[in-house]
C-alpha cells in the first residue's frame, strides 16, 4: 500500500475487525455529509477538518483489512476473468487516500479555503459520492459471489 503514515498501526488494524471500521466510517461519513449540507462557519469548517483527520486515520487500517487475504480474493478464485475489475477496485484504495488527503491539505490553507470554500465543499461530497460508488462496487462483487455459491450448492 502507498498509504500516508498513519496515527493507526496498519498491521493491527489488518487484523481488526471489518464491521468495526465500517462502522466508525459509517459514522465519520454521516457526520461530514451532514455538515457538508449546513450553512458554512468557522466552526463547521474546524470539525470537518477534525472528521477528514480521523478518515485519513481509519482508510489505511480499513483498507489494509480488505487487503489481508488477497483484495476480494475469494471473487477472484471463483471468476478469474473479473481480475482487472478487481484490479482496478483495488487501485481506488490508493486514489480515494490520495484525493482526500489532498481535499485536506486545501483545507489546512486558510486562503485557499477563503477563495475557494464551496468548491472544497463541492469536491468533498464528490468524494463521498466516488467512495460510496467504490464501496457498492466491492459489495457487488461480494454479493455474486455469494449467490453464485448458493446456486453452485
Amino acid at each position: 500500500m502507498q498509504f500516508a503514515e498513519s496515527s493507526l498501526d496498519c498491521e493491527a488494524a489488518a487484523t481488526s475487525s471489518f464491521a468495526e471500521f465500517a462502522g466508525i466510517e459509517h459514522i465519520l461519513l454521516g457526520d461530514l455529509r451532514q455538515l457538508l449540507s449546513e450553512p458554512v462557519t468557522e466552526q463547521s469548517q474546524v470539525w470537518i477538518s477534525k472528521l477528514l483527520d480521523m478518515l485519513l486515520d481509519l482508510l489505511p487500517g480499513q483498507f489494509a483489512a480488505e487487503e489481508a487475504d488477497g483484495y476480494l480474493q475469494e471473487v477472484l478464485d471463483e471468476h478469474p476473468q473479473w481480475s482487472r475489475h478487481i484490479a482496478a477496485l483495488r487501485q481506488q484504495h490508493d486514489d480515494l487516500y490520495q484525493s482526500l488527503s489532498g481535499l485536506r491539505a486545501d483545507l489546512s490553507d486558510e486562503q485557499s479555503v477563503r477563495r475557494r470554500t464551496s468548491q472544497v465543499r463541492r469536491e468533498l461530497r464528490g468524494w463521498m459520492d466516488r467512495f460510496q460508488s467504490h464501496q457498492d462496487a466491492e459489495m457487488r462483487l461480494l454479493l455474486s459471489e455469494d449467490a453464485h455459491t448458493a446456486l453452485a450448492g
